[in-house]
């Protein structure tokens, strides 16, 4: 079943990783989906091609969404490509680890305008498109550290936490008009983003274990499933949100982690 057959769809930050697996899992199922890259050019072309191999039209789209002027002219590119927009999902986002007293203000700023600002100024453009079509569906991309915080992640955190946030402002905002807005908080996934802390890990604590095996033993004592997030299971659970049956829900957040937020409470007979 092509569910979403004749709808449009914009993934920020699809070049690679989650964003990747949710844009061609749109496309799986019929969309026709936007891929928007900021530096990747390469990556995204690689996506669009995976994306063709189902039939939809695609659309490569460049640049930092953080600049107002670059949103702006995106937009107007898929004004002109497709007549409007459907199904905006806010992914692009970044995360360097850095302990909050050596954090330096510009870091602060990057991981903000990333995490954050992008998904606003996506939303405040994709919105009147929405609003011309009578529906719409917005989803976020955030992450349980926007729930719970995480050590060493305080900008992250903050700012997925802000992602929440706008999640159910903009709900409250838009629902006369069918446009819905949710988010999916995401755990550890492998993503070369994910995978990176383990890199890190590796270089500042000596850790003697390859990427892998660290990998394996975090999910292990820290996951009920035992194994990091995949990102096409991020994917499914933004889909769901999309789905025009899917009506009902608006202003919540799905946390797709394996058990990693509830594992402590989960496991307390296993110490």
């Amino acid at each position: 079943m092509r569910r979403f057959k004749n709808k449009t769809i914009l993934v920020t930050g699809s070049s690679r990783g989650i964003g990747r697996a949710i844009a061609i899992k749109f496309a799986e199922e019929g969309g026709n989906v936007i891929i928007n890259y900021r530096k990747r050019r390469e990556k995204a072309l690689e996506t669009e091609r995976m994306a063709k191999e189902y039939n939809v039209e695609t659309l490569v789209v460049g640049g930092d969404l953080s600049k107002e002027e670059n949103v702006k002219g995106i937009f107007g590119e898929i004004k002109d490509a497709f007549g409007g927009l459907d199904i905006l999902v806010n992914n692009a986002g970044l995360g360097i680890a850095s302990p909050a007293v050596f954090m330096e203000e510009s870091l602060w700023n990057k991981i903000m305008d990333f995490n954050l600002k992008t998904a606003f100024l996506c939303s405040k453009y994709a919105i009147p498109l929405m609003m011309e079509k009578n529906w719409g569906r917005i989803i976020n991309v955030t992450s349980i550290a926007g729930i719970h915080g995480m050590k060493f992640l305080a900008h992250y955190s903050a700012a997925k936490a802000g992602l929440i946030a706008l999640t159910k402002t903009l709900a409250a905002e838009v629902y006369q008009n069918n446009i819905t807005v949710n988010a999916v908080a995401a755990g550890l996934t492998r993503t070369d983003m994910g995978m990176s802390i383990f890199k890190m890990a590796k270089q500042f604590f000596g850790y003697q274990e390859d990427i892998e095996e660290l990998a394996s033993k975090w999910a292990k004592k820290h996951t009920l499933i035992g194994r990091l997030i995949e990102p096409w299971e991020v994917a499914r659970a933004v889909l769901f949100l999309a789905d025009p049956e899917s009506s009902a829900i608006t202003g919540q957040v799905i946390i797709v982690d394996g058990g990693q937020y509830l594992v402590e409470t989960a496991r307390y007979d296993e110490l």
